[in-house]
């Protein structure tokens, strides 16, 4: 859905053809208000409608009161970031209204809601996101309405399209409770949710210290999120207790695979301590992540963390297990991505680069990656799902399949669908396959 949304804003369903960013401006709005209230309103241009209304008795004294267009790193500038100051004043419940510009691909071309959207927030770069549930849209001036107690940066999104672009990369400490929300039937992880649960076993600072018999680590795919891993029957409930730390990361998956592996291979090698491995089970294109990362991260001079001498993660991930992993690619996944591409202006493009790495055909970068791969330390096993498709659904049979197994390196197919890889994993017989792949040497 969040794909068909954007592409048909794009051009693939009556749009404009293309999508230009909203600019930075430095200051939209500005006043200074005092205790009997006011308001601040954009009347014109491209953000008509956005609004700061500062009810009486908000302040005690006159307050420089302002509306800015910023832009934040975890957010496409097709989806405008307003940053309503001052960003450090707690103020009465009540007291404070604000409304930010949803963008145009939340509309048809006749201007009805096609995804009604919800409000995203957070004070800076360095601060968790919350999210803004009790909102008003109003279609006919596309803006959405809220009221929050503290300003800061406000953004219309939804809980699809925080996953795939704005979801911090981050490797989630089990040993504490991930706070979450269910934004229209996608749940999201925000500091401020109203549910919470503890992901995986174990903890982060064991982990960190342990072999790799001990260890699991777990990388979802497209669209995904740890919290898609949490049913009675899914694989880490399934898992028997020789995984004594499974650890999952939580990554905005449409940052497409090099980006996301890169962060990944700098994090593990800034925290690991002597003595610490870990196995790896990626899903879907958590699996394609999991492999740049074995393969080539070391050698990726666009690292953030790059030097000529890092060595390759074979020598602490024991086993990489590709659990539904397009090889090969996979159109169904990243088709819809990859046609956002060439419409997203600049930097936005990174987002939904996912679309690209999963092409299929020459010169791809699946195929690109294929044709480099050298044997390594690392083992490499293959669980692929055919429902009777010749694939399960979404990765082709021949796409999982599309990665040359050395000796001791292992496939074996299940009738199983994509999700259910993972989903089903008590009852199909996956996670009692894991179970053995990881305790055998």
């Amino acid at each position: 859905m969040v794909a068909v949304v954007l592409v048909a804003a794009c051009g693939g369903g009556g749009g404009s053809g293309s999508v230009t960013p909203v600019d930075p401006s430095p200051i939209l709005a500005s006043a200074r208000i005092g205790s009997s209230g006011g308001t601040l309103t954009v009347a014109n241009g491209d953000h008509a409608g956005v609004a700061l209304v500062v009810q009486p008795g908000a302040v005690a004294t006159a307050t420089d009161f302002s509306i800015r267009v910023e832009r934040d790193p975890n957010v496409p500038s097709l989806l405008p970031v307003y940053r309503f100051e001052p960003a450090d004043v707690d103020f009465p419940a009540g007291t404070i209204g604000i409304a930010v510009r949803v963008a145009a691909p939340f509309f048809d071309a006749n201007g009805v809601v096609l995804v009604p959207p919800t409000m995203f927030a957070r004070r800076g770069d360095a601060d968790a996101f919350q999210v803004h549930t009790d909102v008003v849209l109003n279609e006919v001036a596309r803006t959405l309405a809220a009221a929050p107690t503290r300003l800061g940066r406000f953004f219309a999104s939804t809980g699809d399209l925080f996953r795939v672009f704005t979801q911090p990369l981050a490797i989630v400490d089990p040993a504490v409770p991930t706070q979450f929300r269910s934004l229209a039937g996608v749940e999201v992880a925000v500091a401020n949710g109203t549910d919470a649960i503890q992901l995986g076993r174990g903890s982060l600072a064991s982990f960190w210290t342990s072999p790799a018999a001990d260890n699991l680590l777990v990388l979802h795919g497209l669209q995904g999120s740890p919290l898609d891993f949490r049913g009675p029957f899914d694989l880490p409930a399934s898992l028997g207790a020789t995984v004594k730390n499974l650890v999952f990361v939580t990554h905005p998956s449409g940052r497409g695979v090099r980006e996301t592996a890169n962060v990944l291979y700098d994090l593990i090698r800034s925290n690991q301590r002597p003595g610490f491995g870990c196995a790896i089970v990626g899903h879907s294109l958590g699996g394609n992540i999991g492999r740049y990362m074995v393969e080539q991260s070391h050698l990726d001079s666009a690292r953030a963390g790059f030097d000529a001498t890092d060595a390759p993660l074979s020598d602490v991930v024991t086993k990489l297990v590709l659990l539904g992993t397009p090889n090969a690619g996979s159109e169904t996944a990243g088709g819809l991505f990859a046609a956002l591409v060439p419409v997203l202006s600049g930097d936005d493009a990174a987002f939904a680069r996912a679309g690209l790495d999963l092409l299929e055909g020459p010169g791809t970068f699946t195929a690109l990656q294929n044709a480099a791969y050298v044997d390594n330390a690392t083992q490499y096993h293959v669980i692929a799902g055919d429902v009777g498709i010749g694939g399960d659904g979404i990765v082709a049979l021949p796409s999982a399949r599309a990665i040359a197994l050395a000796m001791g390196e292992t496939e074996m197919v299940f009738p199983v669908a994509h999700f259910d890889l993972h989903r089903g994993a008590a009852g199909n017989g996956i996670a009692a396959r894991i179970d053995w792949l990881l305790q055998t040497p």
